[in-house]
């Protein structure tokens, strides 16, 4: 699957390689690196966290997951660099049909930038955010810290950031692969890079030399660990703003079975039969990938559409309890879309706040792994670009209004005569936390692993003893210290494995044999 959305996540899948690269002791500033990108990327280095992309890769290999029998492929850096920097529909699609990595009996789907005059790449999230790990990138490597096989790629992060930013800002004669360098704004990124210390003060450069709608869209999210009745879900939030719509713009098309117009992520958003559940949720089911012919997610979800007292819309989701047609292995997936006047109350004033948040638990996938699948891949940008990029589009007559599906008021009249009346919605919004269902058994494993080291530590100082009493020797100080340090090392390896453990959802096996579809 050679695209926009992956050549991204493989730019960030190098970071998590160069992360994965300095914990091992590689490079010449392996802490540095590791500082730096923590910075940059919350939540990416720690235990459980780094080694995201490769867990990523094999979830798309997953029976439920993949489409084909056939192995899914991630593409290298360099064959995700080469895409980004086609300048056509046409390149765009020679290059994922000669793809090595592609299944040969699948044709590649035609995705928006696949289809002449479908894609426009101005604005385009995708760009601003590969354009972010163009830096990071940078930083790492002027650290020392870039592995041997990405090193081998000159001027990467020059070549990754004078696409992304030239095509971002609808300047492509100033696209020169050959000399990545030469364009003004890469250089004074790059120049700047080795004094970017934080997401603020990159947000900041960004705005400047490029402008602020790219330095909004290029920060990526990895989420938050929250706790959602008893389960660990990676939590993403957004908050958007734009002052050439309104609300009543942004409702034409925040019906989520419109998200596949536009978003590249949602593959198709489709009604479930019956269409309602009790209380008159809509069920739909959602499909969703990078390319959905070679993998992809399907999650039957609940819906439910409303308005607030000053102006603005909403919409709430949840699992669908019946849970039909879709993957089975998503644990938890809720959130809520909020539009809103930024002044005042009327929905036909132009200037809208855009709110979303998204909990997501997916089982055998930890939660970093998970808030990349979300933020770098596509959910992160239904708050902004999938909304207000679509209601943009809709208004220049990009999009026929009359395959647009109206925002209609949950409960709708006479929803009980399509209902699904064996199913219950989801429980009211505000329920009380309650602790982990594991939170027990979380207790016994630390104070098991703390009896463990007693005992060690009491059959160390023993040994002690004994060798004191026989007439301790220097060699005897370095192996009983070297026993200790041992020691403690794997204790804390543990500590951290288990903590790991209890937070990653587990892989709960599949009866099916072959690949989802």
């Amino acid at each position: 699957m050679l695209n926009l959305l992956q050549t991204q996540l493989s730019f960030f899948g190098a970071i998590d390689e160069a992360v994965r690269y300095a914990k091992q002791g590689n490079g010449e500033n392996p802490d540095a690196v590791l500082r730096t990108v923590e910075t940059l990327l919350p939540g990416t280095t720690g235990f459980g966290q780094a080694g995201w992309y490769r867990e990523l890769e094999d979830f798309a290999n997953r029976p439920s997951v993949r489409v084909f029998r056939s192995p899914v492929r991630f593409p290298t850096v360099s064959e995700s660099l080469g895409y980004l920097q086609a300048s056509t529909a046409e390149e765009r699609m020679g290059r994922s049909i000669e793809w090595p990595g592609r299944d040969t009996g699948l044709a590649p789907a035609q995705l928006p930038e696949r289809v002449a005059d479908a894609y426009d790449p101005a604005h385009d999230p995708v760009l601003a955010r590969s354009a972010y790990a163009a830096m990071v990138l940078a930083k790492i490597d002027n650290l020392g810290g870039t592995p041997p096989e990405i090193r081998e790629i000159e001027n990467l992060s020059a070549q990754i950031m004078t696409a992304s930013v030239n095509f971002w800002r609808e300047t492509p004669d100033r696209f020169d692969a050959d000399s990545p360098l030469s364009d003004q704004t890469v250089q004074i990124l790059l120049d700047q890079a080795e004094r970017v210390d934080s997401r603020r003060s990159w947000h900041t450069l960004a705005a400047q030399v490029v402008d602020p709608k790219f330095a909004d869209q290029s920060l990526p999210c990895f989420a938050t660990l929250e706790d959602d009745n008893g389960q660990y879900c990676s939590t993403l939030y957004t908050d958007a703003t734009d002052d050439d719509l309104s609300v009543n713009d942004i409702e034409r098309i925040i019906d989520p079975r419109n998200w596949s117009l536009c978003c590249k992520f949602f593959c198709s958003v489709v009604a479930q039969q019956p269409p309602y559940a009790k209380r008159g949720w809509s069920r739909i089911l959602e499909k969703i990938g990078p390319e959905c012919d070679e993998w992809c997610l399907k999650t039957a979800l609940l819906f439910y559409y409303g308005r607030d007292d000053n102006g603005g819309i909403f919409v709430n989701y949840d699992l669908d309890p019946n849970r039909q047609d879709d993957s089975g292995i998503v644990e938890v997936d809720n959130g809520y879309i909020w539009i809103t006047p930024r002044q005042g109350s009327d929905p036909s004033e132009k200037g809208v706040r855009i709110r979303s948040s998204k909990q997501e638990r997916v089982q055998g996938l930890s939660p970093t792994a998970t808030a990349a699948l979300g933020s770098l891949l596509g959910w992160g940008d239904a708050a902004h670009e999938l909304l207000a990029g679509t209601a943009r589009k809709l208004l220049a007559g990009k999009i026929p209004g009359t395959n647009l599906k109206p925002f209609q008021t949950t409960p709708p009249a006479g929803f009980e005569a399509q209902m699904d009346s064996g199913v219950a919605s989801p429980p009211p919004a505000g329920a009380h936390a309650t602790l982990p269902p594991n939170f027990g058994d979380t207790v016994d494993d630390v104070r098991t692993l703390v009896n463990d080291l007693i005992n060690r530590t009491r059959d160390v100082t023993a040994d002690a003893v004994s060798r004191w009493l026989d007439g301790m020797t220097r060699d005897d100080v370095k192996a009983i210290t070297s026993t200790v340090g041992t020691q403690l090392q794997e204790f804390a390896l543990k500590v951290y494995q288990t903590a790991e453990n209890n937070v990653k959802p587990q892989v709960i096996p599949n009866d099916k044999d072959g690949a989802n579809g």
